[in-house]
């Protein structure tokens, strides 16, 4: 009608000037599309990006040293309790224990005993030890050592001093040996014959006699003999030696075979009285 205005409708069904969305949408690299890519986690390198880092572990404070304060000690056997001391270079905020390996002639139970097994130090000490016991018997053994030997600490390193020895001194008397008879007679065909040492008390560590041969009988023609000392084990009262008689056929003379006895080992020479 003329006179009147009406508005021309295109044939998208859209208005004169209107943008079209409906071909926008198929233009992938729009931003409409990399926001709806975004959202539905297609695209991950556009989502932000949070990284993770583990902090390091604070430096820990250097760790004391630990060292046995004497080198050596001696006790009696009668002495009762010994105190084996070690020491840190610093105290510590925390617990350390040295451990120790035990070596040597005396032995536990029967020559000491130790506690506790390790040195403890409880936080802010910087001394401490173990102590020993040492065990009184009745019999001669000499002095004896054990040693004590630092093994790994735990939250102290080794320091300098790290081996103690510890002597136990011997409290009981040397016990005396001698021969058990002054002399005995045998026929030549008797074949072996032994010679006996004794002693006056047991003692804890073996007992060595030597001797030396002499007499008017001729070694190997008339006797041998098995050995040029008696033994006596530790916990036993005597020990012997064999002497082997050779039976000939010449007609001799008796003939002797004479023992004489050597400064002995962990016995004093005593006197025949048999």
């Amino acid at each position: 009608r003329a006179g009147s205005l009406h508005p021309q409708r295109s044939r998208t069904g859209t208005c004169p000037g209107a943008t079209s969305l409906a071909g926008d949408a198929t233009n992938m690299s729009s931003p409409f599309t990399r926001a709806r890519r975004t959202a539905r986690g297609l695209a991950p390198a556009l989502l932000p990006i949070v990284s993770l880092v583990a902090a390091a572990p604070m430096a820990r404070a250097q760790d004391p040293t630990v060292q046995f304060a004497l080198a050596t000690q001696q006790v009696a056997e009668g002495g009762g309790a010994l105190f084996i001391e070690c020491l840190l270079s610093a105290p510590h905020t925390q617990q350390v224990e040295v451990p120790f390996a035990l070596s040597g002639a005396a032995t536990i139970p029967a020559d000491f005993t130790l506690s506790p097994t390790r040195a403890i130090f409880p936080p802010g000490a910087t001394s401490a030890g173990v102590t020993a016991t040492i065990v009184s018997d009745a019999l001669y053994e000499g002095d004896e050592d054990f040693v004590l030997t630092m093994g790994i600490p735990i939250n102290a390193t080794k320091g300098a001093l790290t081996v103690h020895t510890v002597t136990i001194l011997d409290d009981d008397p040397l016990p005396t040996v001698a021969f058990a008879t002054g002399g005995s007679i045998h026929d030549e065909g008797a074949g072996q014959v032994f010679v006996s040492a004794q002693l006056d008390a047991i003692a804890g560590v073996a007992v060595q006699v030597p001797f030396t041969v002499g007499g008017t009988a001729t070694p190997v023609d008339d006797y041998t003999i098995g050995a040029s000392s008696i033994v006596i084990p530790p916990g036993s009262l005597s020990g012997s030696v064999a002497v082997t008689l050779v039976d000939d056929p010449d007609i001799d003379p008796g003939e002797t075979i004479v023992l004489a006895m050597g400064a002995p080992t962990n016995a004093a020479a005593g006197l025949i009285d048999r």
